[in-house]
């Protein structure tokens, strides 16, 4: 071991004058200025694109396009290396942390609950295993591609342009000039990303950054044009009024203020000056905004429904990981344990919503990859604040991608992860790592042509091209298909919506959400039987799911065949027990089946978890009523209609006069349906109720 790593030392060059000509003639190799404009490429789609024409118009296409330019890119930087052998490669320790967490990746999506969302990740967010992978390409390319202060300077270039487009679409979008219509009015920009939370987290980034550059740079217009950009960043963050933005901007700000602190005395003290006037400027702007109500409101700020979700999802998410600690659910497998092990509150606290993300960077890796993945991942982290430090006591402008690292951990405290945003600290790490580690010397140089392994490496880069762009594209015509089926569907159109969702299986079989589509297709017209087939093949590839069970349960219904459904019911409620849907139909269920305790218990809690909506007080009312319990049928239903005021209220009134009757209070009985006739004086059932009751 002790011979290895001599040799290995003996490998690696100190001689600056070497690597300084090494570098040159990497930086004029066609193959590797090839790999820089793919790397640039990735960098700006995955920022940019979008595609409003699908159901799925942002995860979708920023997920194809990333993973298209990164087969590329893997195939240019294998050529990079095979040219110019293990010299290309630089050293850094953060490789074995990386090198660590991805094995705890890769070993948590074979024990995964569920394996095929652990390799491709949920529907809509796609951060399984593969953007793992996806990401340590990015880094590998950030620490083979980026070798100068010059190349340095054309990625700020770069990055920094693509974010002040953002920054300018969101404007625009807040003028009400985007052309891009939603179906739903978004309540804030949504930039490119189709949601304020991320694009609030983007624009933040780039503001800290941009404000750490311009303070950086010496030259007195480029740095009043960098921080007036940075000012601009802020304005879009507040006008997203998402407060894990402005935390992005804070940490930051902070990750500035360790970085000037480590400049020489002058330097320092005329950034200090700077920083203490952008703060001060912050503060103001915040205050002077609706976001500063949400900060300075200390009841608002813990207790308003956004910080309760929040509180919720992070507990079920500390309750999953404690079930398996080792390597946690499997890649972006959080939405698949969410539903089975949330709180019942959730469902008064988001109605309707299952969540799949933890809204929280740490908690993240931990379900995805358990206490190891999420010991490397920390420890991947503390290697980067290091090599930072080092770089920035250097003068090394490199040091500045601290700044991005920490705004981005910032505002991931509180935000989701999402793939426009998630390559950021991938980039920072390698920045941080290829300045700061050492370049491997190669004994000798390859005996491959040049010519000919150029050429190999460009028809190798253009096949994996075209693989990715058929493969990205399959996903996307997928994506389109099922849109479309969901609109036809919607217009009552269900043998048309039929070719569309069958198009959408094709094209993507491996997503439960294309077969549920189907199976809505074939009900809507009216073919019931292969309806419950594709509404089986959902459940079965994605159980977890209570929706493609619930689904099922209805068809087998519509074929008259209750216990299947009471079967599919069960499964139902087992991944998710506070469904009021599910809850309500297994009520129903339960009655057609004569087991009124299972149709008061399960109706009672769908009441409890919707309360406002009068279809599901019948099924407990009826069984209350076969088992006696009349108190606990009055109760319920006398608190409903505190809840739900007329006309709505029209069928609890006639509930309650049932349950009155049935109690032998027919005074009483009477005095409900007379406020049933109130509100409908033509009702038939309050008019035949009232010739009973007499």
């Amino acid at each position: 071991m002790a011979r290895r790593r001599r040799a290995l030392k003996e490998e690696q060059t100190s001689d600056p004058i070497a690597e300084g000509e090494f570098v040159a003639q990497l930086s004029r190799n066609p193959m590797f200025i090839a790999a820089q404009i793919a790397f640039a490429l990735k960098l700006v789609l995955v920022v940019f694109v979008f595609d409003p024409g699908i159901i799925d118009a942002f995860a979708l296409p920023k997920s194809a396009v990333s993973h298209v330019t990164s087969l590329v890119l893997a195939v240019l930087l294998m050529a990079v290396l095979i040219l110019h052998g293990r010299r290309v490669i630089v050293w850094s320790p953060a490789h074995i942390a990386l090198g660590c967490l991805v094995a705890a990746y890769a070993a948590s999506a074979v024990l995964a609950m569920d394996r095929e969302t652990a390799l491709f990740g949920m529907w809509r967010r796609y951060l399984g295993l593969g953007q793992m992978l996806d990401d340590v390409v990015l880094y590998c390319a950030a620490v083979v591609l980026v070798p100068t202060a010059r190349d340095l300077g054309r990625l700020a270039i770069i990055t920094l342009s693509t974010a002040g487009l953002v920054v300018l679409y969101m404007l625009a979008q807040k003028a009400g000039l985007d052309p891009v219509k939603y179906v739903e009015a978004p309540p804030a920009p949504p930039g490119t990303f189709g949601q304020p939370e991320v694009a609030a987290g983007y624009v933040a980034i780039a503001g800290a950054t941009v404000l750490a550059i311009g303070l950086w740079v010496r030259q007195l217009l480029y740095r009043l044009g960098l921080l007036g950009f940075a000012f601009l960043c802020f304005v879009a963050t507040l006008l997203t009024n998402v407060r894990g933005g402005v935390i992005g901007l804070g940490l930051g700000w902070l990750a500035v203020v360790a970085l000037v602190s480590l400049w020489p005395g002058r330097r320092r003290r005329e950034a200090i000056t700077a920083l203490i006037g952008a703060a001060v400027v912050a503060v103001v702007g915040i205050l002077a905004t609706p976001i500063g109500a949400r900060f300075l409101n200390l009841t608002t700020f813990l207790s308003d429904g956004s910080a309760q979700s929040r509180s919720e999802i992070w507990g079920t998410a500390l309750r999953l990981v404690f079930q398996r600690p080792v390597l946690g659910l499997g890649p972006d497998n959080f939405g698949i344990g969410y539903p089975a092990f949330r709180e019942e509150r959730s469902a008064f606290l988001s109605p309707g919503e299952l969540q799949n993300s933890t809204h929280n960077w740490l908690l993240h890796i931990a379900t995805s990859s358990g206490v190891i993945g999420t010991a490397a991942f920390v420890a991947l982290l503390a290697i980067a604040v290091v090599l930072a430090v080092r770089l920035a006591r250097a003068g090394h402008p490199a040091s500045i991608a601290l700044v991005p690292l920490a705004a981005f951990f910032g505002q991931g405290l509180v935000s989701i992860n999402d793939l426009g945003t998630d390559w950021i600290p991938w980039l920072c790490i390698g920045l941080l790592a290829g300045a700061s580690g050492r370049r491997l010397s190669a004994r000798a140089r390859p005996a491959y042509p040049a010519a000919r392994l150029a050429l190999a490496a460009v028809a190798l880069a253009l096949a994996v091209t075209l693989a990715g762009v058929v493969t990205g594209n399959q996903r996307v015509i997928a994506s389109e298909h099922f849109g479309r089926s969901e609109s036809l569907i919607a217009a009552n159109r269900g043998p048309e919506a039929i070719p569309e969702a069958m198009a959408a299986v094709q094209s993507d079989p491996r997503r439960a959400e294309y077969w549920s589509g189907l199976g809505a297709a074939f009900n809507a017209a009216g073919q019931i039987l292969p309806a419950s087939a594709a509404f089986t093949e959902a459940a079965r590839l994605k159980p977890s799911q209570p929706v493609f069970w619930g689904n099922l349960a209805l068809m087998r219904l519509l074929v008259q065949d209750p216990h299947g459904a009471s079967f599919a019911l069960a499964r139902a409620i087992a991944a998710d027990p506070y469904d009021p849907q599910i809850r309500d139909l297994s009520a129903r269920v339960a009655l057609v089946l004569n087991d009124a305790e299972k149709a008061s218990r399960d109706g009672h809690l769908a009441v409890e978890l919707n309360p406002d909506q009068p279809a599901v007080y019948e099924a407990p009312t009826v069984a209350d009523i076969r088992l006696g319990k009349f108190k606990e049928a009055e109760d319920m239903l006398r608190n409903g209609l505190t809840l739900i005021t007329p006309p709505a209220s029209l069928d609890l009134h006639l509930l309650l006069a049932q349950v009155l009757h049935a109690a032998k209070r027919d005074a009483d009985a009477r005095a409900e349906l007379a406020a049933a006739l109130a509100i409908s004086p033509d009702n038939a059932t309050a008019l035949r109720l009232q010739q009973e009751y007499k």
